[in-house]
């Protein structure tokens, strides 16, 4: 039997194509498969983010996050700077934003009780004192070194997280009508809180460099 030359390659090319296709078939099949596998693991990452970690960021106070950054510091003293700076905007600026309250309505520390309206108000004003006054101080006199820039930008970076987060990953700087974490009656106060969050983060980095450099 003879087979000609023709024969042998057009077997030779079908062997060819045959191979090719079975390694692109098998390539297909490794992308697949890693492409299933992120999407396995992206699940489970949200599954963990909504039973472990929205609980106690979500719709949660900007004073509540400054709370827990403040706990770590104990832990982590190289995040100490960061949590003083942030310490500053939270407290001067929730007092900007009670006082601006009071200009709008007439009614001294309502957006305390508003806030929280099932807590008496004598409870109320001691969680104030110890959350904007107290709990400041402590980070004071635990700074270690001289503050830096990048303590600054931290802070700054660190709430505007927490805008993104309450807004939905919507924006980084949180304003709402209707808000379910501070129960605001005119979300005009939020200009209030991001300008005083703004001048001061301004002021100590004006500060900072005028000290270091």
């Amino acid at each position: 039997m003879v087979i000609d030359k023709e024969t042998i390659e057009l077997n030779n090319s079908k062997k060819k194509i045959n191979n090719q296709n079975s390694t692109v078939k098998f390539k297909h099949k490794c992308v697949e498969n890693m492409f299933n596998n992120l999407d396995k693991f992206n699940r489970s990452c949200d599954d963990f983010m909504i039973k472990y970690i929205k609980p106690f960021f979500y719709r949660r106070a900007y004073t509540l996050w400054w709370i827990y950054l403040f706990m770590f510091s104990l832990i982590y003293p190289n995040i100490r700077g960061m949590c003083f700076v942030g310490g500053t905007i939270v407290c001067f600026g929730w007092h900007a934003c009670v006082y601006f309250d009071y200009y709008l309505y007439d009614k001294p520390y309502d957006i305390l009780y508003r806030s929280m309206p099932t807590y008496s108000k004598q409870t109320l004003r001691i969680f104030d004192i110890v959350n904007h006054i107290i709990l400041y101080i402590i980070s004071y006199l635990n700074l270690i070194e001289k503050l830096m820039l990048s303590d600054v930008f931290l802070a700054w970076l660190y709430f505007k997280i927490w805008s993104y987060v309450q807004s939905d990953c919507k924006s980084f700087y949180y304003q709402s009508k209707n808000c379910k974490i501070y129960n605001f009656q005119n979300d005009v106060i939020f200009i209030c809180s991001h300008s005083s969050e703004t001048i001061l983060l301004l002021i100590q980095a004006v500060v900072i460099y005028y000290n270091n450099y």
